[in-house]
């Protein structure tokens, strides 16, 4: 995927309870450097209060959703970026958890659709957590350490009480830019099932000898 530099990517964290988002900017490959221009989260309890007359017709869930595509669509057209990337809807255990991130992703593409003409681009977790950590299954602490001290992510400008919503933004920026651009995403995932064999097969020893 050729890309202009600098590229500048909308990623986004999308829920209907609290909404993560990170503008970077890609502003060179070889060495990879991404740029942390802003972060913040957007709270559906809040939009729900700015919905009142709304809510008398509508769900509350509804009233957010319609709430969130509007604060999306600002913030699109604040920055201007070239792509808006947003985590997938993954398996939940709970089907209303599920509902709720897909209509907060739907939000997101009709947004992006309006703004831009085009759709967002879709970054599953593991993916995020791949490119982000080298590990597949990361924690909310191990997503926190690696934003810190990620060499090739600048984030001078930003405070370091950074909520774990706009942290997992960056993180699905970041899996967008290591899978579809640089594709070392791929390299790492390989590394990371090779290692987990080998831990797999050192318990298996460990269990015949004991």
């Amino acid at each position: 995927m050729d890309i202009p530099l600098p590229y500048r990517i909308l990623a986004v964290d999308p829920a209907t309870t609290t909404s993560g988002w990170a503008m970077l900017e890609v502003t060179s490959l070889n060495p990879l450097n991404i740029i942390v221009h802003k972060t913040n989260q957007i709270e559906g309890q809040k939009l729900l209060r700015e919905k009142k007359e709304m809510s008398k017709l509508f769900s509350k869930q509804f009233c957010v959703v319609d709430a969130l595509e509007h604060e999306y669509i600002q913030l699109i057209n604040e920055w201007n970026p070239h792509e808006v990337v947003s985590e997938g809807a993954f398996a939940h255990i709970h089907i209303s958890a599920a509902l709720a991130l897909t209509l907060a992703i739907h939000a997101l593409r009709r947004a992006c659709y309006q703004t831009l003409g085009k759709d967002i681009i879709i970054v599953p977790p593991t993916i995020t957590k791949l490119a982000f950590t080298g590990k597949g299954n990361a924690d909310k602490d191990l997503m926190r350490i690696h934003y810190n001290t990620n060499d090739y992510l600048d984030i001078s400008s930003q405070p370091e009480d950074i909520s774990e919503h706009a942290i997992d933004a960056c993180g699905h920026g970041v899996g967008h830019v290591r899978r579809d651009i640089v594709g070392d995403v791929i390299q790492i995932s390989a590394l990371e099932k090779r290692q987990a064999k080998r831990e797999k097969e050192k318990r298996k020893l460990e269990r015949e000898g004991a």
